[in-house]
């Protein structure tokens, strides 16, 4: 049985298709902070130094993420979109310059976030809410 042509195509488009709609940007604001080790958790208190909030910002044309964490400015690119889904945008990222990967999935109705980082000895846990405008 011959594959039929719009099959084909479909198959063929596949690939172009986005993995997900999503915004230009994402701005990211974080509510609470916990820091693990294998001996122990602990919360870190949120800071806004000098007047400046704690956030970061995501840009997903340039897969860069810039912003302000603890008491360092922080710029990372290797941004990575994972599929997502109706519910939830979900990326990935490394840090080339550091052991930490992360991972931040943010609920698309509420703007709730979750993200963590680690290497091998310590991890990261951040909560807290994300804004955007217009999808691409």
């Amino acid at each position: 049985m011959k594959p039929k042509p719009f099959l084909i195509l479909l198959l063929t488009a596949l690939p172009l298709l986005p993995a997900f709609a999503a915004p230009k940007t994402i701005t990211c604001r974080p509510d609470a902070v916990f820091r693990c080790t294998p001996q122990r958790c602990e919360a870190i208190p949120v800071i806004n130094l000098d007047g400046t909030e704690q956030s970061f910002t995501l840009d997903l044309e340039h897969r860069t993420v810039e912003g302000i964490l603890g008491r360092r400015r922080f710029s990372a690119g290797n941004l990575t979109r994972n599929r997502g889904n109706e519910e939830a945008y979900v990326f990935f990222g490394a840090r080339p310059d550091t052991a930490y990967d992360w991972v931040l999935s943010i609920d698309k109705k509420s703007g709730k976030m979750t993200s963590s980082s680690a290497s091998k000895d310590e991890s990261f846990t951040l909560f807290g809410t994300c804004t955007w405008k217009g999808l691409k």
